[in-house]
């Protein structure tokens, strides 16, 4: 015989207690689990109407990363899943489905519900499961970090899912479970899978090997700047810091190859150096074949053209400097980058890369990738007026954009006392010293992102683009 169960989220705030009361069981749990291994699922919503936060191109992708959250946590069941056009959930037709519509399976939704999970089972197996989330009442974004106007589609998505493996409100458990956990029956400044959570997931389906602590393993990854490179203080300097533990990067510096993009005023001949937090130089390079050869080549990143520079290096936890300038004195456009080849220690945060800002085409653009699974916050800073007390025609003002990687405006900002996250830059010690240059705050899910930075006046100069990975 089938069972019917159903769990609602309210939009309503929660007061989490940490290191309140100690359960034997600080999560609470269904009747019912999976037989695993598997937990096919159809995500068939709309997609929203407007660019989301963290640079999700659908709501569908929104709910399939919270879904590779829960999945990292897990050893013995899966989720797996597949889209299909919009349709309404259908209750008893053996298909676990996410939808977002008007009503619950045809029932009214109440004004404070966020979204509804329904379970279907047989004795203590569960059989379906749909999660509805509430558009009659709700619009929804994706974004990390306290809750705004609109609610986060990420986190609901991680709490109903928990609902889907066979996890309860612990807030409203017998005896009340006083913990900080995505699964209380509110939602809250709470954006990611809480210890409490993972480990009713794992009391329920077995713990794998090398699993995520749970605050995520999200990072910055993979950082490319395109700037002019002049001559002196005109040369482009791309700094980045290596955390936790040592890291095999790449670092090259590209300009004939630009070409084929359509980019022209290349730099002919660009030379690439790597510096450490002193200022020493650690070694050098020319053209890529020079040295390295092979080792380069086998990374499958070697540079396309052989006047362009390489430096493959394993580098201890610190900070590090990539200066790109002209053989001969040249100068043009030029792109320097670092890829990350040992994802599984270490990490790159806080990037930065100085350079000459142009107008038009000859704008700074920096790109950086996120490494999920788990998002990550970031401040990004464009960095000019502040600079001329350490370099001559220092950029005199900044604009700074913030594009995801369909080439989506996601935020933008001149002059960071405009921006209405302005407070929370203070506050992170991270503000600009200058009210002319710009930051932005964001939660980035996993994907690709660039920032554009330019004068507000169209004046050029030597301006600094800067990522800081906050987590």
């Amino acid at each position: 015989m089938n069972s019917r169960s159903t769990r609602t989220l309210s939009a309503a705030l929660a007061v989490i207690l940490v290191g309140a009361a100690q359960q034997l069981l600080g999560y609470a749990l269904e009747n019912e689990t999976w037989p695993g291994p598997t937990i096919p699922v159809v995500v068939e919503m709309v997609p929203p109407s407007f660019t989301l936060q963290d640079g999700s191109l659908t709501y569908n992708a929104v709910v399939e990363n919270a879904m590779a959250l829960w999945n990292e946590q897990l050893a013995d069941i899966q989720f797996t899943w597949t889209e299909a056009p919009p349709a309404p959930a259908n209750n008893g037709d053996g298909q676990t489905t996410v939808t977002l519509e008007d009503t619950d399976h045809g029932q009214s939704f109440g004004r404070n519900t966020l979204a509804v999970t329904t379970l279907l089972s047989t004795g203590n197996t569960t059989t379906q499961a749909d999660i509805v989330f509430n558009k009659r009442y709700f619009t929804f974004d994706s974004y990390r970090g306290n809750l705004q106007t609109l609610p986060d589609m990420h986190r609901i998505a991680l709490h109903e899912l928990g609902h889907v493996l066979g996890l309860d409100h612990p807030d409203q458990a017998h005896p009340r479970q006083d913990v900080e956990a995505i699964m209380n029956s509110n939602t809250s400044d709470l954006d990611h899978l809480a210890a409490d959570d993972i480990d009713g997931g794992q009391f329920l389906y077995g713990q794998p090997v090398n699993a995520p602590p749970p605050t995520g393993n999200g990072r910055p990854a993979n950082i490319s700047t395109r700037a002019s490179v002049g001559t002196g203080d005109n040369v482009m300097i791309g700094g980045f810091i290596i955390h936790d533990a040592s890291k095999q990067v790449l670092i090259r510096a590209l300009g004939p190859s630009l070409t084929s993009y359509g980019v022209s005023g290349v730099l002919a001949d660009p030379f690439l150096e790597l510096h450490n937090s002193a200022g020493d130089l650690i070694t050098t390079n020319d053209n890529w074949r020079d040295s390295q050869e092979q080792a380069i080549a086998a990374t499958s990143l070697p540079p396309s053209d052989d006047l362009e520079s390489a430096i493959l290096a394993t580098l201890a936890p610190g900070s590090y400097t990539a200066i790109v300038r002209g053989n001969n004195g040249g100068s043009g456009v030029a792109l320097v980058e670092v890829y990350d080849l040992a994802t599984s220690s270490g990490r790159i945060a806080n990037i930065s890369t100085r350079g000459q800002v142009a107008t038009g085409d000859n704008v700074m653009i920096g790109g950086f990738i996120i490494k999920g699974p788990q998002s990550v916050n970031v401040i990004v800073r464009g960095i000019g007026p502040s600079l001329a007390s350490r370099v001559p025609d220092a950029l005199p003002d900044t604009s700074l954009e913030l594009h995801n990687g369909n080439g989506a405006l996601m935020q933008s900002n001149t002059g960071w006392t405009n921006s209405p996250d302005s407070a929370e830059i203070s506050s992170s010690g991270l503000a600009p010293t200058n009210p002319a240059e710009s930051a932005i705050v964001a939660g980035l899910a996993p994907g690709n992102y660039t920032a554009i930075l330019r004068s507000p006046t169209n004046s050029t100069g030597i301006g600094l683009i800067e990522v800081y990975d906050r987590d």
